[in-house]
C-alpha cells in the first residue's frame, strides 16, 4: 500500500521524522526504534497509526464530509489541520504498540486479565500505563497527546 496524505496518512515520512527529533529525547525508546525503521516499515507504521486515532471522536466536523479521513476539521467555525499533537501520538501509539506486541503479560492485560495463578506463582498486574482505551490506544498516551481534541472522555 502507498502512503497518501489524506487519504490513508495524516503526515508524510519526512514529517514524521521532523516531528521525532523535534518533540523526542535522541535516546528515548520511540526515537531510537523510529530511527532504525527502515522508510517502509515507517510508511506501514505511519497508515496504520492513521487508521487507528482516526476513529476517535474529534472536536468538530469534517471539514470535507466526503474526506477519507476526520482530520481537517472545523471547529468554532475555523478550519483546522490534523495537530502536530495527533500525528506524535499516532508515532509514539504504533511504537509502543510494536514494543508491546511479544510481551504476554501485556497481551493478558489488555484482555482485562488482572491476575494469573500458575502452580506456586502470580501475578498481579498494577500498571494502568499499558491499559487501552476503548479505540485501542494505550491511556498515557491518549491523555498525553489525544484528550484536548476529543470531544468525549473515553
Amino acid at each position: 500500500m502507498i502512503l497518501e496524505v489524506g487519504v490513508n496518512s495524516y503526515l508524510t515520512v519526512e514529517e514524521a521524522d521532523i516531528l521525532v527529533s523535534n518533540n523526542l529525547d535522541d535516546d528515548s525508546e520511540d526515537s531510537l526504534e523510529w530511527n532504525k525503521l527502515s522508510t517502509d516499515s515507517k510508511e506501514k507504521l505511519l497508515i496504520k497509526g492513521t487508521r487507528l486515532v482516526d476513529k476517535l471522536p474529534y472536536l468538530g466536523v469534517k471539514y470535507n464530509p466526503s474526506s477519507k479521513l476526520n482530520w481537517p476539521r472545523m471547529i468554532n467555525l475555523n478550519k483546522k489541520e490534523c495537530p502536530d499533537d495527533v500525528k506524535l501520538g499516532l508515532i509514539c501509539q504504533m511504537l509502543k504498540s510494536r514494543r508491546n506486541s511479544s510481551k504476554q503479560e501485556l497481551k493478558l492485560q489488555e484482555l482485562g486479565v488482572k491476575d494469573y495463578k500458575i502452580k506456586n506463582a502470580s501475578i498481579t498486574f498494577a500498571d494502568k500505563n499499558n491499559t487501552k482505551v476503548d479505540c485501542g490506544i494505550y491511556k498515557s498516551i491518549f491523555n498525553e497527546y489525544f484528550i484536548k481534541y476529543n470531544s468525549t472522555v473515553l
